[in-house]
C-alpha cells in the first residue's frame, strides 16, 4: 500500500475540522473522508489520537493531516489555517467544532474559568471564521458548532450557554458580510450525544434523554451527515438548525 501520509491532495475539495481527534469532530472527519474529501483533523492534547483518525481517513482512500494545535492560542489558530491552506491548496470548508465547558453554575465559576471557555468556545471560532473566509474561493461554506444551552440555557453551564449563545449571534451577522463573496455561515445544534464526553456526566445524559421527545439521544453520524450535506446546499446562509429533539 502507498504510504500516503504526507502526501498533499490533487483536486479534493479540503474540509479542516477543529476538535477532531475525538467525539462528535471524528465523525465529522470521517463522513467528509467518506464523501472524498480531503480532511485537516485538528486536535490539542493528543497527536496519536490525532494522527490514528488520519490513519482511519487514508484507509478510505481518502488524504488527510493531522495537525496538534490549541484553537485558544493564537499562534496556533493562525497556523492551523495556514497548514490547512498550504498542505490542500485550498478550503472549502471550516468546522469550528472545539470546545470546552466549565461544567459549573455561575456562583462558582472563577475569572480564568470565564476567559477559558469564552477563549475556546467564541472567540477561536470567530477567529477562525475570520482567517478561513479569507483564503475560501466563492461557494466556501463554514459552520459553527453551538448547542441546545446556547439556545435554552443550561444552569449548571453557565459559560458555556452564554459563549455558544453569542456564537449564534456571531453566525447570523456574519452572513450578510460573507454573502457578498458568495461564502456561507451557518451554525448546527446536534443535541446531547453519547460521546466519551457525553458519558462523562450520566445524570446530565439522563436528563437529556427524559426531555426528549421520543426518549433518546443525538447521534454523532446523523449530525456528520447532516453538516455534509449543507455543504450542497448553496443558497443556505444564516441559519441555525436545531438537530435536537428535546422540548422545552
Amino acid at each position: 500500500m502507498t504510504d500516503r501520509s504526507n502526501q498533499k491532495p490533487s483536486g479534493r475539495p479540503v474540509a479542516l475540522v477543529t476538535g477532531s481527534s475525538r467525539g462528535l469532530g471524528r465523525e465529522i472527519a470521517l463522513a467528509f473522508a467518506a464523501a472524498g474529501w480531503a480532511v485537516v483533523v485538528n486536535g490539542c492534547r493528543s497527536p496519536e489520537t490525532a494522527d490514528a483518525v488520519a490513519v482511519n481517513i487514508r484507509k478510505l482512500g481518502a488524504d488527510a493531516i493531522a495537525v496538534v494545535a490549541d484553537v485558544a492560542d493564537r499562534a496556533d489558530r493562525s497556523r492551523l489555517i495556514e497548514v490547512a491552506r498550504e498542505w490542500g491548496g485550498r478550503l472549502d470548508c471550516l468546522v469550528n467544532n472545539a470546545a470546552v465547558d466549565a461544567g459549573r453554575p455561575v456562583v462558582r465559576l472563577s475569572e480564568n474559568d470565564w476567559d477559558e471557555v469564552v477563549t475556546t468556545d467564541l472567540l477561536a471560532p470567530m477567529a477562525l471564521a475570520r482567517s478561513a473566509a479569507e483564503v475560501m474561493e466563492p461557494g466556501g461554506l463554514l459552520v459553527n458548532i453551538v448547542s441546545f444551552c446556547g439556545l435554552w440555557g443550561c444552569p449548571r453551564a453557565a459559560a458555556y450557554s452564554t459563549a455558544k449563545a453569542a456564537l449564534v449571534g456571531f453566525t447570523r451577522a456574519e452572513a450578510a458580510r460573507l454573502a457578498d463573496r458568495r461564502l456561507r455561515i451557518n451554525a448546527v445544534a446536534p443535541g446531547y450525544m453519547p460521546t466519551d464526553l457525553g458519558r462523562a456526566t450520566p445524570a446530565a445524559m439522563d436528563i437529556a434523554r427524559k426531555q426528549h421527545a421520543m426518549g433518546t439521544l443525538s447521534e454523532p453520524a446523523a449530525t456528520a451527515s447532516f453538516i455534509l450535506r449543507l455543504y450542497d446546499m448553496p443558497g443556505i446562509t444564516g441559519q441555525v438548525f436545531n438537530l435536537d429533539g428535546r422540548i422545552r
